[in-house]
């Protein structure tokens, strides 16, 4: 699983903005107890199924293969609404009969494997006690699976529990900063202002990245994520020093110098840029689109 949500890949594609796709059809308003296993790969998948099928059991497996918060309950992950979740996801257990498991699903992490659950049985897993760390790795489930509402509750949810969990903070930060940046969906490509509604998010989220920085600086996400809240506001200056910051901490990520690169030649520091590029590209980062801006900027400053 991933510990923070983060994807500099998408971020590349997409700019700043942080858009991300939107199944936009008529929802479902079914809702589903689960449990839940997640292995990295398929053929880990195709093994479990192998295993439930023999007559092992859905709480022995995940209690072992779990996402590591949820592994105390027994994988157990709640209520979840179909209607929020990405098709693939909605689809398969949409599916499913009470009492039994799912084929293996995809994800940007692994692959998920689920069990849905009757209210009597869910009612086992709820009586067991609630931790930040549950709450954490089952945000980060529900974002895999599509569900932002479920996903920013379950930070808030660990926050409460600890407001000293560096990473829930973080998380809920990028959470809001992906909410905020949905407002753009749909305007138009030249669209780059914020509802008040989405500039109070990115207010928010801009807060719990902060947080999340003073209790743990070597998050290099949280420096990322800080960056790209940044950009959306339009505050170039502070965006480059939270990727520098970033930097800092992974100075091997050659997409972490494209971004710094990008942000620079948005600010005007062509020079500059031009390193970051270089060094981008040597690390195996594809730079070209910015290689080619980059040019045809400093033409531009030439002829003048």
């Amino acid at each position: 699983m991933r510990k923070a949500l983060v994807s500099l890949a998408l971020a590349w594609v997409l700019g700043f903005w942080g858009l991300l796709p939107c199944d936009c059809g008529q929802a479902q308003q079914t809702n589903v107890l689960l449990q839940v296993i997640h292995v990295d790969t398929k053929e880990e998948a195709q093994g479990v199924v192998g295993s439930l099928r023999e007559g092992k059991g859905f709480d022995e497996l995940a209690s072992e293969l779990a996402p590591e918060g949820l592994k105390g309950k027994k994988g157990y992950l709640g209520d979840v609404e179909l209607g929020k979740l990405l098709p693939p996801f909605r689809e398969k257990l949409g599916a499913v009969e009470t009492g039994k498991t799912s084929e293996p699903i995809p994800g940007e992490g692994g692959w998920f494997i689920f069990r849905v659950l009757s209210k009597e049985d869910a009612s086992r897993y709820e009586a067991m006690e609630e931790s930040p760390q549950f709450h954490l790795e089952r945000g980060l489930v529900l974002g895999e699976m599509g569900d932002e509402e479920g996903e920013i509750q379950a930070y808030r949810r660990a926050i409460v529990l600890d407001n000293g969990l560096p990473e829930a903070h973080a998380n809920l930060g990028e959470a809001l900063r992906r909410k905020a940046m949905r407002a753009l969906q749909g305007s138009g490509p030249g669209r780059r202002e914020l509802p008040p509604w989405a500039m109070e998010l990115l207010d928010e989220a801009i807060d719990e990245l902060k947080a999340a920085i003073a209790l743990n600086g070597d998050l290099w996400e949280a420096h990322f994520n800080l960056g790209l809240a940044y950009a959306a506001q339009g505050l170039l200056g502070l965006t480059i020093l939270e990727f520098r910051e970033a930097l800092r901490i992974r100075g091997d990520s050659g997409d972490l110098h494209r971004a710094i690169a990008q942000a620079l030649i948005l600010e005007g520091r062509l020079e500059e840029a031009r390193g970051h590029l270089q060094k981008a590209a040597e690390l195996g980062a594809e730079v070209e689109g910015l290689k080619t801006e980059l040019e045809r900027r400093s033409k531009g400053r030439k002829g003048k």
